[in-house]
């Protein structure tokens, strides 16, 4: 404590005869770094080595599930040929928005057409000539292919229905349609497609919704930019340029909605527990310059906080808001240690603001206790040092 005390002393003697120079700079570079941190972007968590790959594969449209599986499994099993793979842990299907931090691909647009349908045109002329009528042919299109109910079986006290429709081998493509006999009203039979045109379409894959409302989802992932100003930037860009129909609109999900919603949340906490602190530090010192005094702190340690972020080109990101949190706490608590030496020497009898700090510095023995305070409670929330210069594998401690 002697060599920070040596070190420390000449530097305050010089700040207090430049106070002035010294506020004002501080001043300055307070409105610098509110600059500087309104054009850092955000990120919801920020990126950590574990370690670990994501990939995923991107299989045709209408692919069954067990064809999913076992695309999988060979992707996997060509990936534990590696001796440096470890564990290798798949997942067949995926959220509605892409969440996992997967290498940066062209924009991903939810395919919403393209499955293959049979489609049954219906002539109504000729329909009308053979004396027949759509809802019958469609119930005997709807039992050869889908099944349907012919009568009730009985085992014991147990009823179930009987369910037929044509064998696997005469219901695969589309000539079978074609192909199907239906039965007239003077007990001839005849084939489906002269009655109706059948033909092959690309009709919709699937009808997303939310709320009610139907949605498309285009996916995209990130990589050297953070989300919040890659999200801003495309923001601009489909307003100026992309003009939507009535009732359509964007919205945009994924980690920069878990981003936002936290973001609100911080902007509730934080000026409460800033109000909370404010009057707490009233309560114990009973004076409102004391309270501010203490509570400048809080400013002049954001200024470090924003600068470090900066110097290891980190977006702001809600971990970062949380070791911000602990950094605030800390400083304040600096500050309640500083200002109570401070009192307790004025009521020994040195009244001078000045003289009370020279014989802070240069009285060892009496304030030793207390300047070992403040060191050692500095280094604490600094123990995110370790996390934010880390960049290896496993370098994935806690940021707060």
């Amino acid at each position: 404590m002697a060599f920070f005390q040596r070190t420390y002393a000449p530097l305050l003697a010089g700040a207090i005869k430049a106070k002035w120079y010294v506020v004002g700079i501080t001043v300055a570079v307070f409105f610098i770094t509110v600059l500087v941190f309104s054009r850092m972007g955000g990120e919801f968590i920020p990126t950590l080595a574990e370690g670990d790959f994501a990939f995923h594969c991107i299989l045709p449209q209408g692919t069954s599930l067990s064809q999913s599986i076992e695309t999988s499994m060979q992707a996997s099993r060509i990936i534990k040929g590696f001796d440096e793979v470890k564990m290798v842990v798949g997942r067949t299907g995926s959220a509605e928005v892409p969440v996992d931090p997967m290498p940066p691909t062209e924009p991903m647009v939810e395919r919403v057409a393209g499955l293959p349908q049979i489609v049954i045109n219906y002539k109504r002329n000729q329909i009308a000539n053979y004396g027949l009528n759509i809802e019958d042919i469609n119930h005997i299109v709807s039992t050869a292919f889908a099944g349907g109910e012919a009568g009730v079986v009985f085992e014991n006290e147990r009823k179930f229905d009987l369910v037929v429709r044509l064998d696997s081998t005469h219901r695969n493509n589309i000539e079978d349609v074609s192909h199907l006999f239906i039965p007239t009203a003077d007990g001839t039979q005849i084939p489906l497609s002269q009655v109706a045109d059948i033909k092959l379409e690309l009709g919709p894959a699937q009808i997303s919704r939310e709320k009610a409302k139907r949605r498309i989802v285009i996916g995209f992932n990130v990589k050297g930019r953070d989300v919040q100003s890659v999200v801003t930037d495309i923001q601009d860009k489909l307003n100026q340029e992309v003009r939507l129909p009535e009732g359509y609109y964007y919205t945009y999900g994924g980690t920069f909605e878990n981003l936002q919603a936290a973001t609100k949340r911080l902007l509730i906490a934080v000026p409460l527990s800033m109000a909370l602190i404010f009057m707490l530090l009233f309560f114990a010192f009973n004076s409102i310059k004391q309270a501010a005094l203490i509570f400048t702190a809080i400013p002049m340690a954001a200024i470090g906080g924003v600068f470090a972020l900066l110097l290891r080109d980190m977006p702001f990101s809600i971990s970062a808001g949380v070791g911000f949190i602990a950094l605030f706490g800390v400083a304040v608590l600096n500050g309640i240690v500083l200002v109570s030496t401070f009192n307790q020497l004025e009521k020994d009898g040195m009244t001078d603001t000045i003289q009370r700090s020279y014989r802070r510095h240069k009285n060892p023995p009496t304030t030793r206790a207390d300047d070992r305070d403040c060191c050692f409670t500095w280094l604490h929330p600094n123990g995110s040092i370790n996390w934010g210069w880390c960049r290896g594998a496993k370098a994935s401690g806690n940021p707060s």
